[in-house]
């Protein structure tokens, strides 16, 4: 046997081992995958931001758990997802209709925030009032008092948003609806569309929650409305006028779904102390909300 055949031959008798141990790391990574706890979370973006960063603080704690965010066009497509199992929690600013009730769908109120006008940097610090409002809405007012054209942006007639405002300012009916015929009045798709319109839209106003605001880090300015600031105190000693509770959103029980487990666990880590923190940071009033016995089994 020459040098170079003896040579030849101790590498060939390297591959089996090398092809031994890149078999067994890929065995291993596909078993980590596999036990690697996971769940998915759905919603129309009013509370995603805050979402994420729940998200990132839960998967820390628990050694990487791993926690999808699923941007959805609207509760119902929610709603539809739950049912089909296709994500465990979904967030929403309404609690289940009784349809949606009599299919399996439950809910856990989690917090509340302020449903606050807000508009672009250009327009911080003006007050709002409830006759300005009417004005704006009917548009005898299209110009900011510093002179530039306000730009209105609202929400859907059908959305709760819209029935929690006129909930508590019922006056403004007459006006939003001739906005809402006005031709030309901009109507945003979803939570994500306001938030967008009303950074980018000069002299920009409309309502969004707090929560998105701040969860997201948007560019925008909740404004005070009747004099009073949107803040987690006024929020807590209820002297902020228009508040939105939200809610988690549960699908039914079904065999052998190993995700509900940690999507349980997930709404218990919300209340915890670092949840609170981050709900606090983001707008929030904590609700002391648990999943009920009938909902852990």
């Amino acid at each position: 046997m020459t040098e170079r055949q003896g040579i030849n031959l101790r590498a060939h008798s390297r591959l089996p081992s090398l092809q031994a141990w890149i078999l067994a790391f890929l065995l291993l990574m596909i078993f980590i995958t596999i036990s690697q706890a996971s769940f998915r979370i759905g919603g129309t973006g009013a509370d995603l931001g805050t979402m994420r960063q729940l998200a990132k603080a839960y998967s820390t704690a628990t050694n990487d758990t791993v926690i999808k965010i699923v941007p959805k066009p609207s509760l119902e497509s929610c709603v539809k997802a739950l049912l089909a199992d296709d994500i465990q929690i979904a967030i929403s600013d309404r609690p289940p209709t009784d349809e949606e009730s009599k299919a399996g769908i439950l809910s856990l109120p989690y917090a509340r925030t302020a449903l606050v006008f807000a508009t672009g940097s250009d327009q911080a610090g003006h007050e709002l009032t409830p006759t300005l409002l009417k004005r704006i809405y009917s548009g005898q007012l299209n110009k900011w008092p510093g002179g530039g054209p306000i730009s209105l942006i609202m929400h859907d007639q059908s959305s709760p948003v819209t029935d929690l405002l006129l909930s508590q300012y019922p006056e403004l009916w007459l006006s939003m609806k001739d906005a809402y015929n006005r031709p030309g009045t901009i109507i945003a798709t979803s939570n994500q569309d306001m938030a967008s319109r009303l950074e980018r839209l000069p002299g920009s106003i409309g309502t969004i929650s707090l929560s998105a605001i701040l969860g997201e880090q948007r560019g925008l300015h909740p404004l005070p409305l009747n004099g009073i600031a949107a803040t987690p105190a006024s929020i807590a000693n209820n002297s902020y006028p228009v508040i939105l509770t939200l809610y988690f959103l549960l699908g039914p029980e079904k065999p052998n779904n190993t995700a509900r487990p940690e999507a349980l666990n997930f709404i218990r880590f919300v209340h915890s102390p670092r949840g609170r923190i981050i709900l606090g940071n983001t707008g929030h009033q904590s609700l002391s909300s648990k999943p009920s016995a009938s909902q852990q089994n």
